[in-house]
Order: structure tokens, then sequence, then C-alpha cells
């Protein structure tokens, strides 16, 4: 009887034991699968760019570059911050494009505002989506009145 008794207590033991573990893989498993969210590279887009915002320059205006690197799609990417330090004064404000941009792909958008200085600047960045996920860059170029060289 005692053996019978000491074998369903050894038994139980090893069920109990087995079912927590055996449930707590499935959650893994499920909660993998929601983990997938949107991550970004940002930085400025090469190019030599205007800030007057008159077209009788032949440049063009200062563009960042977000580039999507998780594993689902952005959207509406707003800018929420933009700083520069450096030998560079600017006026700058909150940038919402509302787009969206799918895993693996890149937008390139003007910033708008007035970009003034003489020497080398940086330029830090910070966007986030309706997701919640936020990125930032940085990116450092040279400033000759209202040109802008970004290497």
């Amino acid at each position: 009887m005692k053996r019978k008794i000491v074998g369903v207590f050894v038994c139980m033991l090893f069920v109990t034991s087995i079912i927590p573990i055996s449930l707590a893989s499935e959650n893994n498993e499920k909660n993998n699968l929601n983990e997938s969210e949107p991550e970004f590279e940002v930085g400025l887009a090469p190019g030599v760019f205007s800030s007057i915002p008159l077209n009788i320059l032949p440049f063009g205006e200062l563009q960042i570059s977000i580039r999507n690197i998780g594993d689902a799609t952005a959207h509406n990417i707003k800018l929420i911050n933009l700083s520069a330090d450096g030998n560079i004064l600017f006026n700058s404000r909150i940038i919402e494009w509302k787009k969206d941009i799918e895993p693996d792909h890149k937008l390139r958008e003007g910033i708008t505002g007035m970009f003034m200085g003489f020497g080398r600047f940086n330029i830090s960045m910070t966007v986030t989506c309706d997701e919640g996920v936020i990125g930032t860059g940085r990116s450092s170029g040279f400033i000759l009145g209202f040109i802008m060289f970004i290497p």
C-alpha cells in the first residue's frame, strides 16, 4: 500500500512538473509571433542642399532618410525632434509625413526650415510611428551660408 501511495505521489509530481513547462513553451511560441515591430535607421541623405526657401538655386531641400529594418510596417512616420550643434543656426518644426514604410524599405523626405551657418555641424533626429517605436540618428556635414554639404 505504501508503494502505491509513493508511486502515485511520484507520478503526480512528474505530471505537475510537465504541465507548466508545456504551457510555457506554447505561450512563448505565441509571443514570438507578436514580437515583430518596425525598427529605424535614421540619417540625412547625402548630397548638396540649400535651405533658401526660394527655388533660385539648383539644389534641393535637406532630406532625412528613414529605413525600416524591422519586421513590421511602420505607420504614419513623424519627426519629433531635430537638434543641431556646431556652427549652424536653424528653425524647424515637427513634421508628420502620414506615410507608411514597409520592412526593408526607405523613406526620403524633405525637412522644412531655414538653416544658415559656416563650418562643420551635427544634426540629431528622432522619429516615431503609430506603433510607438522610436528611432534616432545623427549625421554631420558642412554648411557655407545657406548651402549644406552632407557626405
